[in-house]
């Protein structure tokens, strides 16, 4: 249950990618802050219900799902070591 990272874990496991090559994105704080646990870049996509949050953990933050596109376009191709 999050914010433990396990279930992000799992998922990168079954994709066989490592945790830093993956981008989470959420609309609470709790997954935010499981994504962090986990070593995963996050974005967190506030909806009607969290808007209210403060999601200064979030790697990033975005308006809406729309903007998605361009700042996985802008990320780097490799993860930071």
């Amino acid at each position: 249950i999050k914010p433990a990272p396990d279930l992000y874990l799992e998922a990168a496991r079954l994709l066989m990618l490592e945790p830093a090559s993956c981008l989470v994105v959420e609309d609470s704080v709790n997954g935010i802050k499981a994504a962090k646990a986990a070593g995963m870049p996050n974005v967190a996509i506030p909806n009607r219900v969290t808007s209210c949050c403060d999601f200064s953990l979030a790697s990033h933050v975005l308006a809406s799902a729309h903007d998605l596109p361009g700042l996985i376009a802008n990320l780097p191709a490799e993860p930071a070591e």
